[in-house]
Formats: C-alpha cells, sequence, structure tokens
C-alpha cells in the first residue's frame, strides 16, 4: 500500500480551503467580531460598575462627614444656647437679689421712720397723760 498524490486529493485540499476561506468569511469572523464586542461591552459595563460603586462609596463618606460635622454644630451650638440660659439664670437671680434688697432696705427705712414717729407721738402724749395725771393727783396746775 503506498500513498500516491493523485488530483482528487489537490482538488479535495482546494475545495477544503475554500470552505475554509468562506467559513472564515461569512461564520468565523462575524461571530469572533461579535465575542469581540459583547466583550467589549461587558468590560465597559463592569468598569461603569466599579466607577458607579466607587462614585457610590465617596458620596457614602460625604454624607457621613457632614452628619459627623452636624452633630458636632449641633453640640457646639447645644453648648452654647446652654451657657447662655446659665448666664441669663445668674443675671435674673443677681437682679432679683439686688431689687430685694433694695425693697427690704427699703421697707426698714419705712418701719424705722415710722417707729419714731410713734414713738415722738406716744412721747408726747406720754407727757401730756402725765400731766394731766399729776394734775388731778395734786389737784392743782403743773407748769
Amino acid at each position: 500500500m503506498s500513498l500516491s498524490i493523485d488530483l482528487t486529493i489537490v482538488i479535495q485540499l482546494i475545495v477544503f480551503l475554500f470552505l475554509i476561506g468562506l467559513l472564515n468569511s461569512f461564520l468565523f469572523s462575524p461571530v469572533v467580531r461579535l465575542l469581540e464586542e459583547r466583550k467589549r461591552r461587558s468590560v465597559g459595563t463592569l468598569e461603569e460598575a466599579r466607577r458607579l460603586e466607587e462614585e457610590t462609596l465617596k458620596m457614602i463618606e460625604e454624607y457621613e462627614r457632614k452628619v459627623k460635622e452636624a452633630k458636632v454644630l449641633a453640640q457646639k451650638e447645644r453648648a452654647r444656647i446652654r451657657q447662655e440660659g446659665l448666664e441669663r439664670k445668674s443675671e435674673i437671680i443677681d437682679r432679683a437679689r439686688e431689687e430685694s434688697s433694695r425693697f427690704l432696705a427699703k421697707v426698714r427705712t419705712d418701719l424705722h421712720n415710722q417707729a419714731e414717729t410713734i414713738l415722738e407721738h406716744f412721747r408726747k402724749e406720754g407727757k401730756v397723760i402725765v400731766d394731766e395725771m399729776v394734775e388731778n393727783i395734786l389737784g392743782r396746775k403743773v407748769a
């Protein structure tokens, strides 16, 4: 058995090469292009998803930072308002003490003046009563 190359093999080889070229043009090349396009879109979509994820993480970090800043500002504002309230309370108490001290001093002065007036009145009345008693006892007018 010997192998010899005859014309049928050459024709089959030519037909085979022709079919490969034809299949390459109409089947393999379009399929490869579709696969490459699909891969390109997938990679683009993945990159877009990564980019969106990074943006989302940045936005979350920014939101958390702003929330922390807002809490700090709120605490500072609360402390400031509390301090103002304490100062206002002190001022009101001091003013009330001053007013009550002035009022008490005025009342004491008024009471002292009234007591002096009453004592003076009793002294005068007492002298008149004593003089009348002496006149009644002695039966004559005392000078």
